[in-house]
């Protein structure tokens, strides 16, 4: 309920959104931030979903893969769409390109509510191997984003999850050492002692064109071209993640008052992409993220039935002024939708 979870800046189509208990209480052994973050990634996957693989080419002659949730599906579906077109959710693993159960979890509740997910595996992850206007995508949400990346990696982590992270990226690029040898020191790359050295040596030190720290941020910021979003995007974070940090330091909340495209849900307990709760799911973060593509969903299936009654009153009129009863007036079949709708859908 409210006395668990804030909302910031809650215009448009996030209204739609009901509320309910979905966190656990204060005293739950669920609401331990460790025990949130560590769950999904230390146990075991469990059985696996069906996967339709799809490779698509780019520009570049480079490979992304696109994974098509197929089954299982253990109850009936329901159906999801929007303007009768069916919902597909995109779904983009962590940076590291790991499914974990949450994100195989979100995958199959989706498939029971009627989406067609697919998992967006980035160059190099999970098999794929290395070698703005026109997007129909109506809506975003994130689980846990780290928004100020910058410093994120220089103030650091704990040192569990520091070590652990680190790890993984250097057993990740192990495969490919060969490779990057004529690009990266990768003897420093391997012997790196913190995120912040592994990130700076692996994208600054290049071989062939070496940039600053700042250089780099400067082209990497995630938030560089955060003015620029059109579509409704939802990030739900915990105020006691042990991987983003404190929400005072890390958390731009500045945004989501002054930006009309960025909601918060920001939650006293959930760890890093935790937000377990008792039966029956056990990620309370999925639910919400389905309700919030819900709402969307209505908010534009009213909008596009808004925009077809003014085209056919606009055509009405315009017959009628045909046969000189109306004053010779120009009358566009768009004209005050914008003191009609405070929150208008963008394509660009």
């Amino acid at each position: 309920g409210q006395d668990h979870e804030e909302e910031l800046d809650g215009a448009g189509p996030a209204d739609q959104f009901s509320d309910g208990p979905l966190e656990p209480g204060p005293r739950s052994w669920l609401s331990g931030p460790h025990l949130q973050t560590l769950c999904h990634f230390v146990l075991p996957v469990g059985p696996g979903s069906d996967l339709a693989r799809e490779y698509l080419q780019l520009a570049d002659d480079g490979l992304v893969a696109l994974d098509w949730v197929v089954g299982p599906c253990a109850r009936g579906r329901r159906v999801t769409n929007a303007g009768g077109l069916p919902a597909v959710l995109l779904v983009i693993p962590n940076a590291w390109g790991r499914l974990t159960r949450n994100v195989l979890g979100l995958c199959l509740l989706a498939l029971e509510r009627g989406y067609y997910p697919v998992i967006f595996h980035r160059r190099g992850h999970h098999g794929c191997p290395l070698c703005g206007s026109s997007s129909y995508m109506t809506g975003a949400a994130c689980i846990s984003p780290v928004l100020c990346c910058r410093e994120w990696f220089e103030a650091g982590l704990p040192w569990p999850y520091e070590r652990g992270f680190l790890l993984h990226q250097k057993i990740a690029l192990s495969r490919y050492a060969t490779a990057l040898e004529d690009t990266v020191d990768t003897g420093k790359l391997f012997r790196s002692r913190s995120l912040r050295e592994f990130e700076e040596t692996l994208f600054c030190h290049t071989k062939s064109f070496p940039i600053s720290w700042d250089t780099y941020w400067d082209h990497n910021d995630p938030l560089r071209d955060v003015d620029e979003a059109a579509v409704p995007v939802l990030c739900i974070c915990s105020a006691d993640d042990p991987v983003c940090g404190p929400p005072n330091h890390f958390l731009p909340t500045e945004l989501f008052h002054s930006n009309p495209y960025f909601f918060l849900l920001l939650s006293h307990h959930g760890g890093h992409c935790g937000f377990l709760r008792q039966e029956p799911l056990p990620a309370w973060s999925h639910e919400v993220i389905l309700e919030y593509f819900r709402a969307l969903t209505e908010f534009f299936r009213t909008e596009e039935r808004m925009k077809g009654l003014s085209r056919r009153r606009a055509s009405f009129l315009g017959g009628r002024r045909r046969w000189g009863t109306l004053p010779k007036r120009e009358v566009s079949p768009s004209s005050n939708l914008e003191e009609i709708f405070s929150w208008k859908r963008s394509y660009t």
